[in-house]
């Protein structure tokens, strides 16, 4: 079965968001890291890390 999300920006007329490709991960990497909202472990922010370059190699 097939799951279709989307993220919406709510106001007078909502609107779906597009999706968008990134042209290097490590801004993304940097975003999640500099998130106030995460207290990230110096294991956790290497966990991360690992994560994001070994997502990064796969798509080469």
């Amino acid at each position: 079965m097939a799951i279709e999300q989307g993220i919406w920006r709510i106001g007078d007329q909502p609107q779906k968001l597009k999706s968008a490709a990134l042209a290097d991960e490590s801004l993304l990497e940097d975003q999640v890291m500099k998130d106030t909202g995460h207290d990230l472990s110096p294991w956790v922010q290497a966990e991360h890390s690992r994560i994001f370059r070994a997502i990064k190699s796969s798509q080469l």
